[in-house]
C-alpha cells in the first residue's frame, strides 16, 4: 500500500514522500512501513519524552520561537532516517468506525507550505480508506488462522477415530500371537510367530501414541504451575 500511494500521491498533493504508521496495540507503538531505504521506524507511545535511549521513537514539535530542545517534535531522529528533516508535515489519523488504526504522514522538503482544507480532507479520506484496507487485511489473516486451526482439529479428530478403530483388532492380534508363540515356541514356526508378535506390538505402540497426540490437542486449557514444570 505504501509503495502504491508513494507513486501517486506526491504528484497529486505535491509532497516529497509518504509514510505509513500502523498502531501496534500489544506493544503500544506506531510501527512504520518499510521505506525506500529498507528501514522501518517504530515509535513508542508509552516511553517518556526525556528518555534519550528511545529518542528515535519520540515525537517532537518545535514551538513558534524555535525552541525545539525540550518540546515534542513530529519527526524521529533524522540521523536514523539519513535524510533532511522536512519543512512541512501533515499527520492524518487513519480512522475506521471512529477508531484509529494508524497514521498517514505526508512530508514536504525544500519549502514550508500550508495544506489547504481540500487537501487535508482528501488526505483524511485516503487515510480512512487505507485504514479500512488494513483492518480487512487483519481480519483476513485472523480468518486464515482460524481456518488452519479448524483444519488441524479436523485432522486430529480423524486420526483419533482411525487409531481408536485400530486399537481393538491390534490388541486381539497381539493376544493371539502371544498364545500362538507359546504353543509354537519349540516348533519350526516359532521364529515367524515371534516376529508377528513383535510387529503387532510396534503397531499398537504407534496407535497409542497417535491417540495420545490427538487427545492432547483437544483438552481444555487449565492453570499450570510454572515453578513445578521447571522443577520437574
Amino acid at each position: 500500500m505504501l509503495k502504491r500511494i508513494s507513486e501517486v500521491l506526491p504528484g497529486i498533493l505535491g509532497v516529497t514522500r509518504v509514510q505509513l504508521f500502523v498502531y501496534n496495540r500489544a506493544a503500544k507503538t506506531l510501527d512504520g512501513a518499510l521505506d525506500e531505504s529498507g528501514a522501518a521506524v517504530s515509535i513508542s507511545l508509552s516511553s517518556p519524552v526525556g528518555n534519550s535511549s528511545r529518542r528515535s521513537g519520540v515525537l517532537l514539535l518545535p514551538d513558534a520561537a524555535g525552541d525545539s530542545g525540550h518540546r515534542p517534535q513530529p519527526v524521529p531522529d533524522c540521523s536514523r532516517r539519513r535524510r533532511a528533516r522536512p519543512r512541512s508535515l501533515l499527520f492524518v489519523p487513519m480512522l475506521v468506525q471512529g477508531e484509529s488504526v494508524g497514521v498517514l504522514e505526508l512530508d514536504q522538503d525544500g519549502h514550508a507550505r500550508d495544506f489547504t482544507p481540500d487537501e487535508q480532507a482528501m488526505a483524511q479520506h485516503l487515510g480512512n480508506q487505507i485504514g479500512v484496507a488494513i483492518r480487512l487485511q487483519d481480519q483476513r489473516s485472523v480468518q486464515e488462522q482460524l481456518f488452519r486451526t479448524e483444519k488441524l482439529a479436523a485432522v486430529g479428530r480423524l486420526i483419533s477415530a482411525i487409531a481408536n478403530e485400530l486399537q481393538a483388532p491390534l490388541s486381539s492380534i497381539s493376544e493371539l500371537a502371544d498364545k500362538a508363540l507359546g504353543k509354537a515356541a519349540a516348533g519350526a514356526a516359532g521364529g515367524e510367530v515371534s516376529a508377528i508378535a513383535s510387529e503387532v506390538r510396534k503397531a499398537a505402540d504407534t496407535v497409542s501414541r497417535l491417540v495420545a497426540f490427538s487427545g492432547s490437542e483437544l483438552v481444555e486449557a487449565r492453570p499450570v504451575c510454572v515453578s513445578t514444570l521447571l522443577r520437574d
